[in-house]
C-alpha cells in the first residue's frame, strides 16, 4: 500500500501521487471537515428521521421553485387551480376526507360556505350590498327574517307553489299559470284562502283573477289606499266579450252573486247584493255633483235590439212577505228635496185639455204606451 503522511489542518497528504491529484483531494478533505464541524446540519441532512425544521431543508422549502404546484401560502401574482386537462374535466373541491362531510368555505364562513353535510349554499351577510349579483345587475338578498328581496323584476315560465298549495291543474295546451298561491287571514300562504293570476299562452293581462276559499275576516277582496292621480278610479273593468263559438250567448259586464247563507241560530238584520255609498271626505276642495249610481251608453257600430240603463226582474218568491221592485226614500235636509228627478218633461196634457195636469210622462206598461200626468 502507498505510505501516506499526516497534512497540517488535519488532512492528510497521498504518498505516491501526482501533485496536482494531492492538491485537490487535500480541497476536498478540507471541505468535509468543515461540514462535519457543523454537526447538528450534517445530521439533520443525512439522518432517516430527518424533517423539514432542519436548517438546510427548511432554507431550501422557501424557494417558489415549483410553479406547476399550488402555494398554499399565496403568489403575489395570483394562481389559477386546473382540474384536468382533457374536455369535460372536473375540479372537486372537499372539506374534508373523513366519511362526515365539512364545508368548503370562501374567504370566511360569513361570506360564502357549502355545506356538504346539508348541501346547502350559505350566503349569511344580509342587505342589499349582500346576497347574489346576476349578471351584473340582478340582485337577491335577505332584507329580514325569512324575507327574500330583490329591487328588480322577475319573469316565469313556469309554477310557482307556496305553502300547501300543489301544482295547478289547468295546465292543458296553450294554458299557463303564472303565479298561485295561497293568502291566509295574516298574509302568509295558508291552505283556506286563495289567489290565482292565470294567463292563456303566459299573458297575465289577457289572463283572470279567481278568489276561491274560505276566509274567517270580513273582506273576500279589500281595495284600500289613496289614489293621487288624475281622474282615480279604484277598479277599471275594460273587458271586450267576444265568444269564439257560435251561437247564443248572454254576457256581464260584472257578476256579483254574493249567496247569504245563515247558519241555525244566526240572522242577517240585513243583506245586501251591492251598497253604493256617496263618500266624501275632510278635504279642502270641492265636489260639484255626486251619483251613486251612473249608467251611461258607450256604443260601438253593434247596437243592441232593446236597452234598459236599469231592469229589475221578479224579487219576489213564496214564503216571502214582502217583495218591492223599487223603493226611494224622500232625501231630507237639503234646500230641495225630491223623490225623483226628470231632467226634460213633456208639457202636453195627457187628458186632452180638459184635466188639470201640467203634462205627462211617459211609460211602457204591459208593453204598451202609457202616461202618467204631473201638475
Amino acid at each position: 500500500m502507498v505510505g501516506e503522511a499526516t497534512h497540517p489542518g488535519g488532512a492528510q497528504e497521498v504518498q505516491g501521487l501526482d501533485p496536482g491529484w494531492n492538491t485537490q483531494l487535500l480541497r476536498i478533505a478540507q471541505v468535509l471537515e468543515a461540514i462535519l464541524a457543523d454537526h447538528g446540519a450534517l445530521s439533520g441532512l443525512l439522518d432517516s428521521d430527518h424533517d423539514h425544521g432542519s436548517s438546510l431543508i427548511a432554507a431550501s422549502l422557501l424557494d417558489d421553485d415549483h410553479t406547476q404546484y399550488a402555494l398554499l401560502a399565496g403568489r403575489g401574482t395570483g394562481q389559477t387551480l386546473n382540474g384536468g386537462l382533457n374536455a369535460g374535466n372536473d375540479l372537486t373541491l372537499l372539506g374534508t376526507a373523513h366519511a362526515t362531510p365539512g364545508s368548503v368555505i370562501i374567504q370566511s364562513s360569513i361570506i360564502f360556505e357549502m355545506d356538504g353535510a346539508t348541501g346547502q349554499l350559505k350566503l349569511p351577510t344580509t342587505g342589499s350590498s349582500a346576497g347574489l349579483l346576476i349578471g351584473g345587475d340582478v340582485q337577491l338578498y335577505r332584507t329580514a327574517a325569512n324575507v327574500w328581496s330583490s329591487p328588480d323584476s322577475l319573469r316565469l315560465g313556469g309554477y310557482i307553489g307556496a305553502g300547501t298549495e300543489s301544482a295547478p291543474s289547468n295546465t292543458t295546451a296553450g294554458d299557463v299559470t303564472g303565479l298561485r298561491g295561497h293568502f291566509g287571514t295574516d298574509g302568509t300562504f295558508t291552505a283556506d284562502a286563495g289567489l290565482e293570476l292565470v294567463g292563456k299562452n303566459a299573458v297575465v293581462s289577457a289572463g283572470s283573477l279567481t278568489l276561491s276559499g274560505t276566509v274567517s275576516s270580513q273582506d273576500k277582496l279589500s281595495v284600500t289606499g289613496t289614489i293621487t292621480g288624475s281622474n282615480p278610479l279604484p277598479l277599471n273593468f275594460q273587458v271586450t266579450l267576444a265568444p269564439t263559438a257560435a251561437g247564443s250567448h248572454s254576457g256581464w259586464g260584472a257578476f256579483i252573486s254574493a249567496v247569504a247563507a245563515p247558519v241555525a241560530g244566526q240572522t242577517f238584520a240585513n243583506y245586501f247584493g251591492i251598497q253604493l255609498f256617496i263618500s266624501t271626505g275632510s278635504g279642502a276642495g270641492a265636489v260639484t255633483n255626486a251619483y251613486g249610481l251612473y249608467i251611461s251608453p258607450n256604443y260601438g257600430t253593434v247596437k243592441p235590439t232593446s236597452s234598459y240603463g236599469v231592469f229589475i226582474d221578479n224579487v219576489g218568491s213564496a214564503s216571502i212577505t214582502t217583495s218591492v221592485g223599487l223603493v226611494v226614500t224622500l232625501p231630507t235636509g237639503s234646500t230641495n228635496n225630491y223623490y225623483i228627478s226628470f231632467p226634460t218633461g213633456d208639457a202636453t196634457d195627457p187628458t186632452g185639455g180638459g184635466g188639470a195636469a201640467t203634462g205627462r210622462i211617459r211609460c211602457l206598461i204591459g208593453g204598451t204606451l202609457r202616461y202618467l200626468p204631473y201638475y
